[in-house]
């Protein structure tokens, strides 16, 4: 009896070690740039931006089919009930001078099959589409950038701030441990009648508050990781993220032109476009334009009955001039050239903003850099006292309240250090955004 006990609890034990592994397992560990590349890969509002591309293209592509000569088929057959009339002068006849009469002609029976070519030969309109069109493709293509640009961002600073919950659950961890054994030693002291009851409460309270804080933190860590596995396009995966945060501060060449701003000269281009197609339709038009086709004409009543082919063709050229197309012309081009005026001031206010943007978030880098090597030791220098005031209170010389003291000023070092650790990812992000490297380092 005791041996199948035995083999059961065995066959347990090597179930939840499977499990566990299985576990660990799936929890592969990601790291900012795979999740970045993943992203790329999967989201969704990415595929539609990609889309928007083809369709510009395909916009082209029928911009452009314009040109290619087209041919029409058309094919009539009319049955007169009564013949057309048409007046004629009598005098033909040798009837008198100034007198008309009507005199009905053709048959009854009347057939038309024609082909049809035409093909633009010169079109201001057709090229100015064409050219509208590549600056279209060109701008859903920056478009496309952008909207990587900020799914990126998004994903940085997203997993920027689940790293900043990862170490700031080490340091709750920490303390916590910190706070259990000290509850355990003030305990001691109670029963040996050298703590009050009052020093026990205040530790389990702060206890309690600890506790408290990494709940709300696991809650947050959860709804970061589920909001990161949507936007990489991973929601039925568990991922891990690396806690560990590298500092590097690198010096960004300032040469590439932020997208904000590219989006805007490219916006310039196509109102430009657009004012010169509309300044092209003064412009003449000239088409090739050929006809190649056949006429019957059939009569029904005997006795002369017949149905009768003739063969039509010409070749030719069409020309259109525009002469007077009223005032909404100049209107539409004025309307225009104000728009074009105003996004040019628009381009100016970006290009000085960026300018003071990216000065305040370079500054505020290389402070927070600072203030992190000193909340650093800060941090030491706090934990050392902390320890000290615990041997200082194991021999006396120290009350609970000196402890709980030390404790908050670890706790205010530790938060000191997360609120410039922050500041320095935030700024590093805006800065790399602002200058155009946001995607340049993992």
């Amino acid at each position: 009896m005791k041996l199948v006990s035995v083999h059961k609890l065995v066959f347990v034990a090597t179930i939840l070690i499977l499990t566990f592994q299985t576990q660990v397992i799936v929890a592969e560990q990601w790291t900012l740039h795979k999740c970045i590349d993943s992203a790329i890969v999967h989201n969704k509002s990415l595929e539609i931006s990609r889309n928007e591309i083809e369709i510009s293209k395909e916009k082209k592509s029928e911009v452009y089919s314009n040109l290619i000569p087209k041919i029409d088929l058309n094919s009539e057959y009319k049955y007169f009930t009564d013949l057309p009339y048409q007046i004629m002068p009598m005098s033909i006849f040798g009837g008198p001078s100034g007198k008309f009469k009507e005199v009905q002609f053709g048959v009854p029976h009347n057939i038309n099959a024609n082909l049809l070519l035409s093909m633009p030969l010169y079109n201001a309109q057709i090229i100015g589409g064409i050219s509208a069109s590549e600056k279209g493709i060109e701008m859903k293509k920056i478009l496309y950038k952008k909207s990587e640009e900020d799914l990126v961002y998004q994903i940085t600073n997203l997993y920027y701030n689940l790293q900043i919950l990862e170490n700031t659950k080490f340091y709750l961890d920490s303390n916590l441990q910190n706070s259990l054994r000290l509850l355990g030693t003030i305990e001691l002291l109670k029963d040996n009648k050298l703590a009050t009851g009052v020093d026990v409460t205040k530790v389990e309270l702060q206890l309690r508050q600890i506790e408290n804080k990494i709940e709300m933190l696991d809650n947050q860590r959860s709804q970061a990781i589920n909001m990161l596995k949507f936007l990489i396009g991973k929601d039925d995966e568990e991922i891990e993220i690396i806690s560990e945060i590298k500092l590097e501060e690198i010096d960004y060449e300032n040469n590439t032109s932020p997208l904000n701003i590219e989006i805007k000269e490219k916006k310039s281009e196509l109102i430009k476009q657009e004012i010169t197609n509309l300044k092209n339709e003064r412009l003449p038009s000239l088409m090739l334009i050929g006809n190649y086709g056949t006429t019957g004409y059939g009569y029904n009543e005997s006795p002369n009955e017949f149905l009768n082919f003739y063969p039509i063709g010409f070749v030719g050229l069409k020309f259109n001039l525009p002469i007077f197309t009223g005032t909404v012309l100049p209107k539409k081009v004025e309307q225009k050239s104000l728009e074009l005026k105003n996004n040019e001031l628009e381009l100016e206010i970006i290009r000085d903003k960026n300018k003071i943007d990216i000065e305040n978030a370079l500054r505020i880098r290389q402070t927070s850099s600072k203030q992190i090597k000193n909340s650093v030791l800060n941090i030491e220098l706090a934990d050392n006292i902390y320890n000290q005031t615990l041997a200082l209170h194991s021999q006396g010389l120290a009350n609970i309240t000196d402890i709980l003291l030390a404790d908050n000023s670890l706790r205010e070092s530790q938060q000191e250090y997360l609120t410039n650790l922050i500041e320095y990812l935030k700024s590093d992000l805006e800065y790399r955004r602002l200058i155009g490297h946001l995607a340049t380092k993992e």
